[in-house]
């Protein structure tokens, strides 16, 4: 047995979430993404000149659109759902309609059972997206914001704050799922008369909050700045990045056998620039026949290393999918 360990930033494509008010911009901001492709659910994109998959009528459309960027990722470099408040209407649609006997509302189900369902099966336009990550094309999502009273356990007194317009059991699973959350909102310049007794607003511009607020839900993993004008363009490096950065990956072997190193042969090349463990390769050439379960990575024949390293773009994506670890219900009270 040995242990991989990778070394310094593992750079990837970007899980973007922007949400905010009706008309502030999401969708302008969306479309600048590098090579952005577009699925349109609310078709809000009309008036821009990108490239856009036609509106989704259905949830399960909606997920083949999805599948579709992820098994030819050629045709763009980010992935935009606009948006995912609309995405999750088509969900619920789906859940209601498929249940046995059919609702005609969440509501339903009773006991808060269809909010565990809608969180199940939203889930895997998660996992979907996921997969177009794994074939290295960013993900772009929009959503409205809502205004809602919170309570904090350990205060007393409510006060209101920004969040996005998603159910309560689908918004945590988004906000867990992004590399950035981003809020998107005015600010506002207020003015003062002399004696200091009247305050007007005076102006403002579109702003985007990149951490968290008692006002706003917000985050980011690449350090950005609390506040930042609405504009793509400050962010394009942070989409571009795992296209040329690949983390130093060491092999630590625990019985004596050292890993082939990269000069030795192209497949073990491409698992040290794609931080591919052994074990991991093993698992689907094992899991798909290629060899008998418990052959190690050291006895492969020459000829299946070089058929590997040929198809390593499928190999990789079998391989990113077992990475993805799928949500599960935590028996949670709804």
């Amino acid at each position: 047995m040995r242990y991989d360990l990778t070394c310094g930033v593992i750079q990837r494509p970007i899980r973007c979430v922007v949400y905010g008010p009706e008309g502030i911009g999401k969708t302008t901001f969306a479309a600048m993404s590098p090579d952005a492709i577009i699925i349109d659910t609310e078709e809000g994109s009309h008036q821009l000149p990108v490239a856009r998959l036609p509106k989704p009528p259905t949830w399960d459309v909606l997920l083949d659109e999805v599948r579709a960027v992820a098994e030819d990722p050629s045709k763009c470099a980010t992935l935009v759902v606009d948006t995912l408040d609309a995405a999750e209407t088509l969900c619920v649609e789906h859940v209601c309609s498929h249940a046995t006997p059919k609702r005609t509302s969440i509501e339903g189900f009773g006991y808060g059972k269809g909010y565990v369902l809608l969180k199940e099966e939203f889930a895997k336009l998660l996992r979907e997206l996921d997969r177009v990550i794994a074939s290295g094309v960013n993900v772009v999502c929009t959503s409205h914001s809502q205004l809602k009273k919170f309570e904090r356990p350990d205060e007393l007194g409510q006060f209101d704050r920004f969040e996005m317009k998603l159910t309560k059991h689908v918004a945590p699973i988004v906000k867990e799922w992004s590399d950035m959350l981003l809020f998107a909102d005015y600010q506002t310049f207020v003015t003062t008369d002399e004696q200091g007794n009247h305050a007007k607003a005076s102006g403002g511009k579109r702003v985007l909050r990149t951490t968290h607020s008692p006002s706003w839900d917000a985050k980011n993993r690449v350090g950005l700045p609390e506040v930042m004008d609405l504009d793509m363009e400050p962010l394009l490096p942070h989409f571009t990045n795992h296209l040329t950065a690949r983390p130093t990956v060491m092999t630590v072997p625990a019985d004596g056998v050292a890993m082939p190193t990269p000069d030795q042969d192209e497949l073990a090349s491409l698992m040290e620039r794609d931080g591919v463990a052994a074990d991991e390769l093993v698992a689907v050439v094992c899991a798909r026949g290629y060899q008998p379960a418990g052959t190690p990575f050291e006895a492969y024949p020459d000829d299946l290393r070089a058929w590997l390293a040929e198809q390593w773009a499928n190999v990789r994506e079998a391989i990113e999918i077992n990475r993805i670890e799928v949500p599960f219900d935590t028996g949670e009270e709804v």
